[in-house]
């Protein structure tokens, strides 16, 4: 079934050897939630982002994303966002 709205996501990353390794993410029904979840998990974390972004997915469509909250190790792309 098709959503339009805003995401809100939670993505932490692991060390894979030299590698830094996304674990799945997690999504959640407020920023200000996905904001204490990340505050949490960056406690054990390698590295952690909790990001919004505008979304319908009846048409394919993810808008930027909007950094919350960032800490730790992340890869380049996260880093500057």
């Amino acid at each position: 079934m098709p959503k339009a709205g805003t995401k809100h996501v939670v993505q932490t990353f692991r060390m894979e050897g030299q590698t830094l390794a996304a674990n799945p993410e997690q999504t959640f029904k407020s920023p200000e939630s996905a904001v204490a979840a990340a505050e949490r998990l960056a406690e054990r974390a390698t590295g952690v982002v909790a990001f919004s972004m505008e979304m319908d997915s009846s048409v394919d469509f993810f808008g930027e994303p909007k950094i919350l909250f960032r800490a730790g190790r992340l890869p380049p792309e996260l880093q500057d966002v």
